[in-house]
């Protein structure tokens, strides 16, 4: 059965469920990104939209959903944004250069040549 997911009548998604059984449950994720605050999003999903499975009913193929977009109550923002970014650079460039010189120090010797002098 062939699932599709539209936003505002872009398609977004289209997702295959191999088998359901008679009278079962299936269920499938269509991602999309919402950029617009304030506005409303139409999200329709249709279900065997071919008519390629035989039901009793085919009024339970299709949803559409109305959403308004508003922005996120969180102001906390997450462990990236509150990272302050100027310490922590300075501190992994440290860090790796540490390693370097580490990296160098207890790394092989030279390789040397035996010296044989010509007579």
């Amino acid at each position: 059965m062939d699932v599709k997911c539209r936003v505002d009548g872009v398609l977004v998604g289209s997702v295959m469920i191999d088998h359901i059984e008679s009278g079962g449950l299936g269920s499938v994720v269509c991602d999309a990104q919402v950029a617009r605050v304030g506005d409303t999003l139409t999200i329709e999903v249709t279900a065997d939209g071919t008519g390629s499975i035989t039901e009793i009913s085919e009024s339970n193929n299709d949803r559409t959903v109305v959403l308004d977009v508003s922005e996120n109550e969180d102001e906390d923002g997450g462990i990236i944004d509150s990272i302050d970014r100027g310490p922590a650079i300075l501190m992994i460039c440290v860090g790796v250069v540490l390693i370097s010189l580490t990296a160098l120090y207890f790394g092989p010797s030279r390789v040397s040549k035996p010296f044989n002098r010509k007579k």
